[in-house]
């Protein structure tokens, strides 16, 4: 009888090891779809991985000796700015270089400039690229986010400038850590686009969730608040900042509010176009990112302006220098 108790007792072991074995073989394979599998399907995030080693690299002056310059941003920034445009009308005077996420919005680049410049990137000139929601905004971009642009000694930071409880700073904390956690969502929807080829049409036609900005007397203030702190991390690195807000069809997006926060904190806030003012045509059927044409004529007025700001900005930092 102890003889068949020992035998069942070592049938159940021997189990418990090859159903460990099982998990930890299904969690390598998701691994390894959440990273290296992930990065072969998602053009979009294969240049995400890309741009940002590029950008990672950047020392305050080019190899061709220009000073250099680095758009942060989101899709409005990849689809509204022309970039080979761009920086053929800065060469000559800047090195221009883009990290564009889409999704992304303040609290996303607050922390992910943080990361960049603690892994070495050392623009001499920061473009972040945001709309007045995008700035006001308390959300970031979940677990992609906490893996690609959160460095992992901000998770307390993180969870007490975001407002969040233990479950989501948790969740967050191991998404860093891990390839699969940080892109099941985009998985998902990578998937759902290939089962479904048309679903990203049905966003067009669906009512927006997204509520409209407070009136500007509430909007400011969070803004100016928001834009000192962002300057300060640029500050601490010696780099120059400037926002710039994108183009957009809705007359009420408070950008007049996001320019005199930018006065207030001494942050050149740049609005290319007034809200309104580029005709419908030059935006895509989702009415809020510019199509090429839209994208063009957007960069032909903010390269003359990003110049000047930036020229302006060398200029007060060299008398300042002189002064001292």
């Amino acid at each position: 009888m102890l003889s068949s108790i020992f035998n069942s007792s070592s049938a159940a072991a021997k189990s418990i090891v090859h159903l460990l074995a099982l998990l930890a073989l299904l969690g390598a394979g998701a691994e390894v779809l959440g990273t290296a599998g992930y990065a072969r399907v998602s053009h979009s995030h294969a240049r995400i991985i890309r741009e940002y080693r590029e950008v990672s690299r950047l020392r305050p002056v080019s190899p061709e000796g220009w000073p250099t310059v680095l758009l942060l941003g989101n899709s409005l920034l990849k689809e509204g700015v022309d970039m080979p445009a761009l920086q053929t009308r800065m060469a000559g005077h800047y090195s221009v270089t883009r990290l564009a996420v889409e999704q992304t919005q303040y609290w996303d680049w607050y922390f992910g400039l943080r990361r960049l410049y603690r892994e070495g990137s050392r623009p001499a000139n920061v473009v972040l690229v945001l709309s007045t929601l995008d700035l006001f905004s308390e959300v970031t971009r979940g677990e992609y986010f906490g893996r690609f642009l959160m460095d992992g000694r901000d998770i307390t930071r993180v969870a007490t400038e975001i407002k969040l409880d233990r479950t989501a700073a948790a969740t967050l904390s191991f998404a860093h850590w891990s390839g699969w956690l940080s892109s099941r969502v985009e998985i998902r929807n990578f998937l759902l686009m290939r089962l479904m080829p048309n679903f990203e049409q049905l966003v067009y036609v669906l009512p927006s969730a997204v509520p409209p900005l407070p009136a500007e007397p509430i909007v400011q203030p969070r803004l100016a608040a928001r834009l000192r702190q962002i300057n300060q991390i640029c500050l601490q690195y010696g780099t120059h900042l400037v926002i710039v807000i994108p183009t957009t069809q809705d007359p009420n997006d408070r950008s007049r509010a996001a320019i005199s926060a930018g006065h207030l904190v001494g942050v050149p806030v740049l609005s290319p176009y007034q809200p309104g003012e580029m005709p419908a045509d030059d935006y895509a059927a989702d009415g809020l990112h510019a199509n090429p044409r839209g994208a063009s004529l957007f960069t032909v007025r903010l390269a003359p302006l990003l110049d000047q700001t930036l020229g302006q900005a060398s200029a007060i930092q060299t008398a300042t220098r002189i002064t001292q």
